[in-house]
């Protein structure tokens, strides 16, 4: 309620009373109240709105700003109240603002939205998307502008990155002559041809876009081909367009070998690979990049016939050691035999040098023989002849074998491979590489320290990896690593070092399908890696 009080006057000017006036105000109270709230919640929506807002005059100054619109634009509050909104207008987007503004003022429009560019305090460009309303009085006439201010200069950056790299990438695809990238829709309907397809296939782009079917630049006979074998694989019938689709709508890339077609009727074979083209998970269709493989053909069918001559070369040559080692065997055993016989009838020759010469060139007439045959063999093993052998029981048996030759030595010998392994091969070439590493790393040992040799197993891939590292001489594998598996090479001064072992080791290893890797310091030790198939 409101009251006011006022006095009445009598005839001669004197007070005779009062008089009360009261009024009920709970509506222009309530009007009040929420004029007032309205009033500090758009103050606090002004102050602390994410985006930029402003209230501006009719003439541009800046009569109220948020902290959002100073961080966009680098100003304090107070620095920007002392300039207009033309004053860091960049000067190329300010016309068309001025003219939405004069068509905001002559009631053309209610309110405008547009991209531009603030000039930052440090000189560098703001973009934001700006909305200006104008806001009149009862009369209708211009009070302010209120604007919000959203900075989208993270996105015109991103924006401005993304339409480079696209030119960049058309470049490129423009630019390769010598690969053939061809998008299609959905059905298979020719959508991008660059100038790859065009230098490969002798067409036009104007000739294919919109024009051409993908699957025309291939033979009807691969197509029919390869749809029946995967109509087969998939159990329902598969063809056309679909055949180049299957793999990639189940996300999988499709690389083969076809028969591409060019204008004048011409084939050459190509590389293809195949992928989906996506939108939002959407495919919205297919792109087929093929490479020109006709000097690989020319290269591959060079290659077979090479291989086939090597083959057969290959064939004469084993053939040759079968017989040079068996003939060799032959008169190697009448030499050693025909010197037996001497030495039985006539025993006072023993003692001659001759005979003692003759003696000696004989029984390594016979070890080389042997080592010949052994290649030989090892050479024409066949993947049918491997069986299933237990390599810690392999280990286990040489251990035994030669424990008295580490024992003597003071070479603590460890076996940590795995029981339950079993590698594909040959048990006496398994046991032989055995017997040749361990022998090596006893006889190599280092006399100044403690000896050991350790055994270990791995798996990795389609083999089983057995690791034999001892601490002994080591081997300078820049100067040797290059005839370290070679045939009589020796690396250290040993009575009984022939140069066999190694070369021995590593034929049995690849004829059983496997390989041999090492590792060794001079002074430190080594480190072989045998590889066997599982």
């Amino acid at each position: 309620m409101s009251w006011e009080l006022r006095p009445w006057y009598t005839h001669d000017e004197k007070i005779g009373g009062v008089i009360m006036h009261t009024a009920d105000i709970t509506r222009a109270k309530e009007a009040e109240i929420k004029l007032k709230i309205s009033e500090e919640a758009f103050r606090g929506n002004f102050e602390n709105a994410a985006i930029g807002m402003a209230i501006l005059d009719t003439q541009g100054q800046w009569l109220e700003v948020n902290q959002s619109l100073c961080d966009i634009v680098g100003y304090s509050a107070k620095e920007l109240k002392q300039l207009t909104f033309q004053d860091i207008t960049y000067p190329a987007d300010l016309t068309k603002d001025l003219e939405y503004l004069k068509e905001l003022l002559d009631g053309q429009r209610s309110f405008y939205q547009m991209e531009k560019r603030y000039i930052r305090k440090n000189g560098k460009l703001a973009h934001i998307i700006l909305s200006v309303s104008l806001v009149k009085d009862q009369e209708g006439q211009p009070l302010y502008f209120i604007s919000q201010i959203v900075d989208i200069t993270p996105r015109v950056k991103t924006r401005k990155k993304l339409s480079e790299t696209l030119n960049k990438l058309q470049n490129i695809l423009e630019d390769i002559t010598q690969v053939s990238v061809i998008g299609t829709d959905c059905d298979g309907l020719i959508t991008t041809f660059n100038k790859g397809a065009e230098h490969l296939l002798g067409y036009s782009r104007d000739e294919m876009i919109s024009k051409r079917f993908y699957i025309d630049l291939h033979l009807p006979s691969e197509i029919n081909k390869r749809a029946e074998q995967l109509s087969l694989d998939y159990q329902s019938k598969l063809k056309g367009f679909e055949i180049f689709t299957v793999l990639p709508f189940k996300n999988e890339v499709d690389t083969r070998e076809w028969t591409h077609k060019r204008k004048d009727g011409t084939t050459f074979p190509v590389l293809v690979t195949m992928t989906a083209l996506k939108q939002k998970e959407k495919i919205t269709g297919y792109l087929a990049i093929a490479t020109d493989i006709q000097d690989i053909k020319k290269v591959e069918n060079d290659l077979k016939s090479l291989l086939a001559v090597t083959q057969d070369q290959n064939n004469r040559l084993l053939n040759f050691a079968h017989i040079v080692s068996h003939n060799l065997r032959s008169h190697s055993g009448n030499f050693e035999m025909l010197l037996d016989l001497l030495s039985n009838d006539h025993p006072e020759l023993l003692g001659n040098e001759y005979i003692k010469l003759l003696s000696a060139a004989s029984s390594n007439l016979t070890e080389t023989i042997n080592h010949l045959n052994d290649v030989v063999v090892m050479n024409t093993l066949e993947e049918s002849n491997l069986e299933h052998v237990n390599l810690f029981e392999a280990a286990q048996k040489t251990l035994k074998n030669i424990a008295g030759l580490y024992l003597e030595a003071n070479v603590i010998v460890k076996n940590d491979i795995d029981t339950s392994i079993e590698v594909l091969g040959i048990s006496a070439y398994v046991e032989s590489i055995l017997l040749n590493l361990l022998t090596n790393g006893v006889k190599y040992r280092a006399t100044n320290r403690k000896s050991f040799i350790t055994l270990r197993s791995f798996e990795k891939n389609e083999f089983y990896i057995l690791e034999i590292e001892d601490n002994g001489l080591g081997i300078d594998l820049k100067q040797h690593r290059a005839k370290l598996f070679g045939m009589y090479k020796t690396f250290h001064d040993h009575e009984k070092s022939r140069g066999l072992g190694l070369f021995i080791t590593k034929n049995q290893i690849e004829a059983m399908g496997g390989k041999i890797e090492v590792k060794s310091e001079v002074n430190v030790g080594t480190i072989f890696k045998i590889y066997f198939k599982k």
